[in-house]
């Protein structure tokens, strides 16, 4: 696992939502466990539209 450090919240939702399409990307199959309420709301919001 690697820490990463972001400008704000609209930066870290969107590297989220990236690292979600390349899990997918990688491994299709894959079991997502998301979680609801308003702080991943931008990161889904962003892709998953």
């Amino acid at each position: 696992m690697k820490l990463e450090k972001f400008k704000d919240a609209a930066h870290l939702s969107e590297a989220v939502a990236d690292h979600i399409l390349q899990l997918l990307k990688e491994k299709p199959k894959a079991t997502l466990v998301l979680t609801s309420g308003d702080t991943p709301k931008k990161a889904y919001q962003n892709r998953f539209r």
